[in-house]
């Protein structure tokens, strides 16, 4: 994902973007602090997107499953039935932080670059379109469920 799609070996800016993400995984299970609080919406053509293989998607989908174990964890999928929905096709993390900070900020990633909002009307616009997706995706449970019932059709 990465790269975009090509092949080939990663540039230094990739791997450095790679680290970045690894980085970011590990703070989910840290012991020497508070593991991060995780609440993520994918949505399900994410989880059908062969990238790799039908061998390298069923791990991830199993690392998903795993990942969502976690009690700082939970995980939804907006399946292809909830339709269009506020916010579209657009990703955006919205990072929260506890006081003394308590500053919220919208991360855009783009293929070259990104962009932080920190405005208090672009980050309560994009806490709605959130709530929306929120709401509108399986419960963490059925979540799951769909999750290995995908990984289980690669298995064949």
């Amino acid at each position: 994902m990465i790269q975009g799609g090509s092949s080939g070996a990663l540039n230094g800016e990739q791997v450095t973007r790679l680290g970045i993400r690894m980085e970011r995984q590990n703070a989910l299970t840290r012991s020497d602090a508070t593991p991060l609080s995780l609440w993520v919406v994918l949505g399900e053509a994410a989880l059908r997107q062969e990238v790799g293989g039908r061998g390298v998607l069923q791990r991830q989908l199993h690392h998903l499953i795993e990942v969502a174990q976690l009690p700082n964890v939970t995980l939804q999928v907006l399946p292809f039935s909830a339709g269009a929905c506020m916010g579209g096709m657009l990703p955006f993390t919205l990072y929260g932080f506890p006081p003394p900070a308590k500053l919220e900020v919208v991360l855009l990633e783009h293929y070259t670059s990104h962009a932080y909002l920190e405005a208090a009307e672009d980050t309560a616009h994009y806490d709605d379109v959130f709530n929306h997706l929120r709401a509108s995706a399986l419960s963490a449970r059925k979540s799951e469920e769909l999750i290995a019932g995908i990984a289980g059709e690669l298995a064949t």
